[in-house]
């Protein structure tokens, strides 16, 4: 029986994030360079500073933001910045 339970709320947490997922949420009036879940196949992001460390997709620092480097030479971001996560082409 918990087997069937465990399924049955993995089913409904699948179908809860894939509904998620297909909502595009509409751009405010902003100066944000890119907004969630939009469409960045056509950017070219060599003009921007890569984040480095992550795995499945790249993450950008926004125009302007520049990290520092540590004594390890690890990344360290700004106090206050703008990250783009962008993954399969789509910002998150």
């Amino acid at each position: 029986m918990k087997k069937i339970a465990t399924l049955l709320l993995c089913i409904v947490v699948l179908l809860t994030l894939v509904g998620c997922s297909s909502k595009k949420l509409e751009k405010p009036e902003t100066n944000l360079e890119f907004w969630i879940g939009e469409n960045v196949d056509d950017v070219d992001f060599s003009n921007y500073q890569m984040k480095y460390g992550m795995f499945g997709g790249n993450m950008y620092y926004g125009t302007g933001y520049v990290p520092t480097l540590d004594e390890n030479e690890q990344q360290v971001d700004p106090e206050h910045c703008v990250i783009v996560t962008n993954r399969s082409g789509i910002v998150f």
